[in-house]
């Protein structure tokens, strides 16, 4: 599940107006929603609004709202609580004109983000219009560190690409839950300062990719290639990319630039070929949301993006892609 708050005005309309705090394992905590589940301290499963035994091995991370655990942490693990990240992006964005445009979190408060639009942030890329937001992501159940960063989505399909899990953007701040619970962003300001610099490159590598011609047949090579499997679910995942690339939102099917739309278009919105039921599709939007925006896609994305400006890195994964091809037939 995806609670999100569009546009709103204060805090108390954001959806994370609830604080948390660290128990142990002798306080009376309710299981968590979505199938997740509390430790006692021998490991084992606790029932719905069983007490919790004696044990100490863990920390429970609860809403002191609706007494429900976010998560089971081992170790000194510090809240950064919602209000302080709320706070920590107003103050840094005094005196520039900006909106928040969307708050919330996944699941019952596990992962939250708040995302900013600063006035004038918009940019056009090969006749492609982006929208630039500041996105403050954190987490509750040690899935995630605290971390700013620029996010880019290409607005005729909401792909999104975040800046901040390319390991040498400067312009980005991330803080641990095992350091200062207070939160303090110093470096907060340099993110906004210096992602002007780094949006000029990102603008120009990807009008590099816009004028790189890519035939049809090396793109669907390199899509095979960079899942690097023979498996009927790779194989697939290579299809669906392949696919995008000739006939996703926007795309032409020409150039690195439209697979690389292809590879970000399937990583944003996952598999939608697979036909699911209301509950299915609910848990299935919450977790590739999640995935998209701060796990495993949001990196997959930012590789595929580097990889794609390394000529090595293109021809390796082309070759690569042949070898895997044969396979393929021989197999068959």
């Amino acid at each position: 599940m995806l609670i999100m708050k569009r546009n709103p005005s204060s805090f108390e309309e954001s959806g994370l107006n609830w604080k948390l705090e660290v128990r142990s394992n002798t306080y009376p905590i309710f299981q968590m929603n979505e199938g997740s589940y509390i430790l006692d301290d021998k490991g084992k499963r606790i029932v719905d609004n069983t007490k919790i035994g004696t044990g100490h091995a863990t920390q429970n991370i609860v809403r002191m709202d609706n007494q429900v655990c976010v998560g089971t942490m081992k170790g000194q693990y510090k809240i950064i609580q919602n209000s302080a990240t709320w706070d920590a992006l107003h103050e840094a964005l005094a005196g520039v004109k900006f909106d928040i445009v969307g708050s919330g979190y996944t699941g019952v408060g596990q992962q939250t983000f708040i995302q900013a639009k600063v006035d004038g942030d918009d940019f056009k890329i090969d006749g492609d219009a982006y929208s630039g937001y500041i996105t403050i992501f954190n987490s509750h159940d040690g899935s995630c560190v605290c971390k700013i960063g620029d996010t880019y989505i290409r607005v005729i399909c909401h792909n999104s690409l975040m800046d901040a899990y390319q390991s040498k953007h400067k312009a980005k701040v991330v803080v641990r839950h095992t350091s200062n619970a207070s939160i303090k962003f110093e470096g907060m300001m340099r993110v906004l300062e210096e992602r002007y610099d780094h949006r000029k490159a990102f603008i120009k590598n990807i009008e590099r990719l816009a004028n790189t011609p890519i035939t049809d047949n090396n793109a669907k090579l390199y899509s095979l290639g960079y899942m690097n499997s023979t498996a009927t679910r790779s194989q697939n995942k290579a299809n669906q990319v392949h696919g995008l690339f000739r006939k996703g939102k926007g795309n032409k099917g020409k150039t690195l630039y439209d697979l690389f739309n292809g590879f970000t278009e399937f990583y944003t919105h996952g598999d939608l070929s697979i036909k699911r039921d209301k509950k299915a599709t609910d848990k299935f939007t919450q977790d590739q949301w999640r995935s998209s925006e701060m796990g495993a896609s949001a990196k997959v994305k930012i590789d595929v993006f580097n990889r794609l400006l390394n000529n090595d890195s293109i021809a390796e994964t082309i070759s690569r892609g042949k070898t895997l091809r044969k396979e393929i037939a021989r197999q068959s």
